[in-house]
């Protein structure tokens, strides 16, 4: 809420964009599949810089880390599938498990007229 309202406040958007803003925020952090990932039982890294090896900087949407160091990634896109999008999601399992951390899932959700979840496992 104190998020949309500095928008609001600010002009960023306007009245019936906060509505739809919203109900798209409660949306995706109730939804069943995905709630689990919105509590403050994991450790979680929004929009944070990784640099790898090779000094390429990184910026998951977040990242969900449990307490056995597991990790789920969350990516959110608007439009179309594509196949780039699991690509993305593949390098930062990559430069995650560098860390020793493992990627348990990685999630992109596709934020259209509907809100479309795509699981994708590790490899």
């Amino acid at each position: 809420d104190f998020v949309i309202d500095d928008f609001l406040k600010t002009s960023s958007i306007n009245k019936e964009q906060a509505v739809f803003l919203k109900k798209t925020v409660l949306d995706i952090i109730k939804h069943p599949k995905l709630k689990n990932y919105y509590t403050d039982n994991n450790k979680i890294h929004n929009e944070r810089d990784i640099i790898t090896e090779g000094g390429i900087i990184l910026r998951p949407d977040r990242i969900v880390i449990n307490s056995e160091n597991e990790a789920i990634i969350l990516d959110y896109k608007t439009g179309l599938e594509d196949k780039k999008h699991g690509q993305q999601l593949q390098s930062y399992q990559d430069v995650l498990e560098k860390m020793k951390i493992v990627v348990k899932k990685k999630i992109l959700i596709y934020l259209n007229t509907d809100i479309i979840i795509k699981e994708i496992l590790p490899f």
